[in-house]
């Protein structure tokens, strides 16, 4: 996963060398980029999972254990 943009406003990151929307703009936080987890999850096929009793943001990969229902 690459951000093609790689500037503050970007609204397209490049994966496996094809271009696809981001849901909202790349954005710069100090030193930080911030990318959407929803974009990062469905660009790595990853499941996301929040625990709202302890608000933890949990992910999954097939490799390391099965992907909870979506």
């Amino acid at each position: 996963m690459n951000s093609a943009g790689r500037r503050d406003g970007a609204t397209y990151a490049e994966v496996g060398g094809q271009q696809l929307q981001l849901p909202v703009p790349v954005r710069l936080s100090g030193k930080a980029i911030m990318v959407p987890l929803s974009f990062c999850t469905q660009a790595l096929n990853m499941r996301v999972a929040w625990r709202k009793q302890n608000r933890r943001v949990e992910l999954f990969t097939e490799r390391f254990a099965p992907l909870p229902p979506a």
